[in-house]
């Protein structure tokens, strides 16, 4: 008798398991995070932005200026809205989108810094580098989140992952 009463409880274990200890992030999160890094890949000032780099290694810096202006910074600041604008279930996933709401707001600032400074023409070395380094750290805090939000959902091989742009050259 002694045997059915040990593969009862046998049975008994393994049909409830460990029901608290769930693989991976909860579902709910994996959503939210899912909406955040499909903000992050249709970024529409990431190709403003690297226009505008392109023209500044050309040392055209007056029409970096104008990309920046005509394109960049306001694709920059519609990101912010979509941003702003997605609808998130869980506590930690509205977390994420404030703090990336925060690095694309800091992006549109430090652009706008960079553009005066292209504006001027000639212009003094420590203050173009200056300038460049306010848009390279928001770059970095976005890419910072973003490889955060990869943690808990990787991106499947088979999705097209753009990211920002790198950080402007600093020479």
């Amino acid at each position: 008798m002694k045997a059915p009463g040990a593969i009862l409880a046998l049975a008994l274990l393994v049909a409830c398991g460990d029901d608290d200890e769930q693989e991976g992030p909860p579902p709910d999160l994996v959503a939210d995070v899912e909406k955040l890094q499909d903000a992050i890949t249709t970024d529409p000032a990431i190709a403003p932005i690297e226009d505008a780099e392109a023209m500044v290694d050309d040392e055209r810096h007056a029409l970096a200026a104008e990309l920046l202006e005509q394109g960049g910074i306001p694709a920059a600041e519609r990101q912010v809205e979509a941003v702003r604008d997605l609808t998130l279930g869980t506590r930690r996933g509205r977390l994420f989108k404030r703090r990336l709401a925060r690095a694309y707001e800091d992006r549109v600032a430090a652009l706008e810094r960079y553009r005066v400074v292209l504006t001027r023409g000639f212009m003094e070395d420590l203050e173009l580098v200056e300038a460049m380094g306010g848009v390279r750290e928001s770059l970095e805090a976005i890419t910072e989140i973003d490889d955060e939000l990869a943690e808990i959902r990787p991106i499947p091989e088979t999705e097209e992952r753009r990211r920002a742009p790198g950080p402007p050259d600093m020479r």
